[in-house]
């Protein structure tokens, strides 16, 4: 589920369980256990004491709100990327060195536990200038849209994971308490079928492709920040 309603049915989850009784210690414990795997999310992120993770497009331009500077930073970033791609069209050289496409790599925001990625749209070009042929990502591009890309394609694996996984956790608590493994492992892929060498190779490319998202998250908070520091004008 996207937008905000898992955000406030954690909410009223938390003050149901103080009503009944339950210690700040007991409550904590209770909300690491709630998985919620968000997509297209419109609610403060980070903050969550449930284990919380998004999914979503920095395209999104709708419900913004947890997302700190980087909102303003990729509509800065969107907006050159127009001018760009009218100069190009128009064969306007120094104004196409002025700008830049937006060339995001798939990242992974560790302290929003967001993950963000930019699914490519081509530009057109009618009288009123250039638009983007699909900008609506947050009501009208899923991960098997035609236009998904492959940055999409590895999103909608992680996001199936952490599904599969936290229900099979959910299933091991029936006889003691497990607790919710650390998201590089709810990532793993977990089938008995598969071949046991298979398996832990094909998880230690997923531990290289998630170690790498990270990397990419750092770098692109530098850049945002480096960017916010010298006022938008890099």
């Amino acid at each position: 589920m996207g937008c905000q309603n898992l955000y406030l049915r954690q909410l009223n989850i938390c003050n149901q369980l103080e009503k009944l009784g339950y210690s700040l210690p007991e409550r904590k414990n209770i909300l690491s256990q709630m998985l919620v795997v968000a997509h297209a999310p419109s609610c403060p992120l980070g903050v969550q004491q449930s284990s919380f993770y998004s999914f979503r497009s920095a395209y999104d331009g709708k419900g913004e709100t947890g997302w700190g500077i980087l909102p303003e930073y990729i509509r800065k970033r969107k907006r050159e990327e127009r001018i760009r791609f009218a100069a190009d069209q128009n064969g306007d050289v120094k104004r196409a060195a002025q700008n830049r496409y937006l060339e995001m790599k798939p990242s992974y925001l560790e302290k929003k536990r967001l993950f963000v990625i930019k699914q490519k749209h081509p530009w057109m070009n009618d009288d009123d200038g250039p638009f983007m042929t699909n900008p609506d990502e947050h009501g009208d591009i899923t991960y098997g849209n035609p236009n998904q890309t492959q940055d999409g394609k590895c999103m909608m694996f992680f996001s199936r994971n952490l599904m599969i996984n936290g229900v099979k956790n959910a299933l091991d608590n029936n006889d003691k308490f497990t607790p919710l493994p650390p998201l590089e492992e709810l990532i793993k892929v977990r089938d008995a079928n598969m071949d046991a060498q298979e398996r832990h190779n094909f998880n230690a490319k997923l531990s290289s492709v998630y170690k790498n998202l990270c990397d990419n998250g750092k770098k692109l908070i530098a850049e945002v920040v480096n960017d916010y520091k010298s006022g938008g004008r890099q």
